[in-house]
């Protein structure tokens, strides 16, 4: 009787860690997927910025970890490489 009540703890016991467990992974994951948003809007923002400057976007380029625009002035004809 006494081995049964000491699984049935450990198995509570467990629960709760694997409960608390995959709360966290769900917070990381809206962490996450918040952070990739705002940097969309931060991104979209730049190319915007550059655009009413009279820039055109030419090429854009990202390694996981930076953003890599490339932008032409319409007016000059020059090319510029940006990191936002």
């Amino acid at each position: 009787m006494i081995h049964n009540d000491w699984k049935v703890i450990v198995s509570e016991q467990l629960d709760q860690v694997f409960g608390r467990l995959v709360n966290r992974s769900w917070q990381r994951f809206s962490e996450q997927l918040h952070t990739r948003e705002i940097d969309d809007l931060l991104v979209g923002a730049v190319i915007t910025a550059a655009v009413a400057q009279g820039n055109a976007l030419i090429d854009l380029n990202s390694d996981g970890d930076h953003h890599y625009l490339r932008a032409a002035d319409r007016r000059r004809r020059l090319r510029r490489r940006r990191r936002p």
